[in-house]
């Protein structure tokens, strides 16, 4: 059987076109994830109960021993290494896919995924882990003032995050989508997620170009 149920397609159908990043499970070469992972997130692996089972037994694996392989690059990757992955991080706007962007999303990405499951999985203070790996970050990493003495950190994070409706002027954006007008990132989620489009508006929506 696929990851998710039949019910869910359409949703996830429409949720992938929110991807910039992975539009085929193959579109890039693996990372935390294998290629195999990939295609069975995005539905395209049926297999048998028993396969499933230790299918997702592998990724939850996976993705344990993942985060705890930032203890072995935060301890043991050459600074110059980290110098090269991350000196030209560049916030938006920026062109997009470039290496500087994607290092960026990439961040933000992981620091989503983790808010959102330490959030609402479990008992654990969010703020309480960034401090935390502030703190590590310290005691990982040499950092010193400028008489060579070294420093250790004691980090205090207050995050306050307000939730309001999201809401966008639905007709608006799909007049814009009908004339082939540009399209903001809110306004394409907001259509996926929101608005009951015809099977003309999904294909246009679909064949919009990555900038």
């Amino acid at each position: 059987m696929p990851y998710y149920d039949n019910e869910d397609e359409e949703r996830v159908e429409e949720w992938k076109l929110q991807l910039h990043y992975t539009d085929e499970p193959r579109s890039r070469p693996s990372g935390l994830l294998t290629y195999d992972d990939r295609e069975y997130l995005f539905g395209q692996k049926d297999l048998e109960e028993h396969v499933e089972a230790q299918s997702r037994q592998r990724l939850r694996d996976r993705i344990r021993n993942g985060l705890l392989d930032f203890e072995l690059l935060l301890g043991c990757l050459d600074e110059q290494e980290i110098e090269t992955i991350f000196s030209d991080m560049t916030p938006p706007p920026a062109p997009n896919q470039s290496r500087g962007i994607e290092v960026y999303d990439g961040a933000a990405f992981t620091i989503g995924f983790l808010y959102h499951a330490i959030s609402t999985q479990t008992s654990v203070d969010f703020e309480e882990i960034v401090e935390k790996g502030i703190e590590q970050a310290s005691s990982y990493r040499e950092h010193t003032d400028s008489r060579g003495n070294r420093l250790t950190a004691e980090a205090t994070v207050n995050i306050d995050v307000d939730w309001s409706v999201w809401e966008i002027d639905y007709d608006g954006a799909r007049e814009k989508l009908r004339q082939g007008e540009p399209l903001s990132d809110s306004e394409i989620a907001g259509l996926v997620r929101h608005a009951d489009l015809t099977d003309e508006e999904w294909e246009a929506l679909r064949s919009i170009p990555d900038e």
